[in-house]
């Protein structure tokens, strides 16, 4: 069946709407930290009406998201452009200093569930790795080692102006499995993550983070990036959305002298805002200079 296209329909006021979402879901998960959610476990303690709102503004805004970045006519064919750009370095350079502070801050779990691992290697030695996370969390950090490279080529080539991060087509790759490694650990936890509402967001952040790094390594690399771009562009605007759901609220907390409101079982990652920021100053940048480029070709 042919594709539906509105010739006339530009994803760049998704920008103006994320701004509109994010300034009401963002009071509103304060509100849920300081007022709804146990600090010990990150359990609701009180589903009021404020809980569906924000699952419905999250809802409302995907969709709006998937309908506009998939019918508009003027994103067609995928092509990111070699142009200098150092705001979006300093953005990509943030992103690349955040995760290294995430993957610290890692490191002593993963020592601990290391140091639990006791007796001979067998069978019961394997269950314990892959049922206390200490397999997803060790790739975590191994990953987001090589992620990081990744994305400090993208920053030192918006400083350039090469697009040299285009030809490292094997470590484009990394940020997607940080993201994948960091989804499954939050899957082997046995709490249920319905319930906790902290590590639900991060849970649909990282769903649309893979497929939107996946979709980035595609179109930078040229490998089967047909129609990618309104993948790349509808699961970046939600992933940005999402982190700013996720990250904003918590770390508006502690700066306020708050943080001991925060579930300290579910920590803040810094680069899940690093990354918002990143991406949504990269879809308001260098995409709309490519479909401009498009049409007028």
């Amino acid at each position: 069946m042919k594709k539906i296209k509105i010739a006339s329909l530009s994803p760049q006021p998704l920008l103006l709407i994320m701004a509109t979402f994010t300034l009401i879901a963002v009071p509103l998960r304060m509100f849920q930290l300081t007022n709804c959610i146990d600090a010990t476990t990150g359990f609701w303690v009180v589903k009021d009406v404020t809980m569906w709102i924000l699952y419905i503004l999250c809802a409302v805004f995907v969709v709006i998201a998937f309908f506009i970045s998939f019918l508009s006519g003027i994103m067609k064919m995928p092509e990111l452009d070699d142009k200098r750009d150092i705001p979006l370095a300093i953005f990509a350079s943030l992103l690349s200093i955040a995760l290294i502070v995430d993957a610290v801050r890692k490191v002593p779990l993963l020592i601990t569930l290391i140091e639990k691992i006791d007796g001979p290697f067998g069978i019961e030695t394997v269950i314990y790795i892959i049922s206390s996370g200490t397999l997803p969390l060790a790739l975590q950090v191994l990953s987001v080692f090589f992620a990081t490279i990744y994305i400090m080529f993208v920053a030192v080539s918006f400083i350039k102006g090469n697009g040299a991060y285009k030809k490292r087509r094997l470590l484009a790759l990394w940020p997607t499995l940080w993201a994948m490694f960091r989804l499954i650990y939050h899957f082997i936890d046995p709490i249920n993550y319905k319930n906790v509402s902290q590590l639900f967001f991060q849970m649909i952040l990282l769903s649309f983070m893979m497929i939107f790094y996946l979709s980035f390594a595609r179109l930078a690399s040229q490998v089967n990036a047909d129609n990618s771009m309104s993948t790349l562009w509808f699961s970046g605007i939600s992933a940005a959305f999402m982190g700013f759901v996720s990250s904003l609220s918590p770390i508006l907390l502690m700066i306020f002298g708050k943080a001991d409101l925060l579930p300290a079982h579910y920590p803040v990652y810094f680069s899940d805002l690093a990354f918002a920021l990143f991406v949504t100053a990269f879809l308001f940048t260098v995409v709309p200079r490519t479909i401009k480029k498009k049409i007028e070709s």
